[in-house]
């Protein structure tokens, strides 16, 4: 499994927790029906839906995120291409100085086919930071996390990726550096956290905001997420 095909996991993994909620979540984590584990690992479980799968690999036992109305939009590396374009073609038709009335009134289509400019490592560092949002990885989810990687049988070169990210402090300042200027890709980093970002919880609001500011995106471009 390479890094592309781990994010084409993650992103349809996440479209489809948004879609079925939680109860598929924890079959798909091995949450137990009843007993102290299951209370340790549900005690990050947010109200809402439940990122799935392999996104357990980027969560540890704060499995339960809330994916927002992203998770809906994004089913695949493509889609969050279409769709960050889209919104760029957008935020450009609103700031050009003859922009018809029109042009800012149209409801994004769905997303078109188009690869995002950003790499697939890097999108996923940006997961990784996400994930992280409301506080560092402790050595208890850092075992789970391994125990979920072997059984997914990752390639080394993910599996060392995903971990060094794990344990570094990746802010959303570096997270936003990582678009070096580009607006397009700025819109991919904002994009793909928000997947996994729940607003309605304060340190999580936070990142975000942080991050909006830091790569530079007005209100209205952001409220299309």
């Amino acid at each position: 499994m390479d890094i592309n095909s781990l994010l084409e996991q993650v992103l349809k993994n996440g479209k489809e927790a948004a879609q079925k909620g939680q109860a598929v979540a924890e079959q798909k984590l091995g949450i137990p029906a009843e007993g102290a584990q299951r209370d340790s690992m549900m005690s990050g479980i947010k109200t809402g839906a439940a990122a799935a799968g392999v996104l357990a690999l980027l969560l540890g036992t704060r499995a339960g995120r809330k994916v927002t109305g992203v998770g809906l939009k994004v089913g695949s590396v493509a889609a969050l291409g279409g769709l960050a374009y889209q919104m760029y073609n957008r935020w450009q038709s609103e700031n050009a100085p003859t922009a018809s009335v029109d042009a800012k009134t149209t409801t994004l289509l769905p997303a078109p086919e188009q690869q995002p400019v950003l790499s697939s490592d890097v999108l996923l560092k940006a997961l990784v930071a996400a994930a992280k949002a409301d506080g560092q990885v402790d050595e208890q989810e850092l075992s789970i996390i391994r125990t979920k990687m072997a059984e997914l049988h990752l390639d080394q070169d993910v599996n060392d990726m995903l971990m060094n990210e794990l344990v570094q402090p990746l802010g959303a300042k570096e997270v936003a550096a990582l678009a070096k200027g580009d607006k397009q890709a700025a819109l991919e980093l904002y994009l793909v956290s928000a997947l996994l970002l729940d607003k309605n919880q304060e340190a999580e609001r936070v990142y975000l905001s942080d991050l909006q500011a830091a790569l530079a995106l007005p209100d209205a471009v952001v409220a299309l997420a």
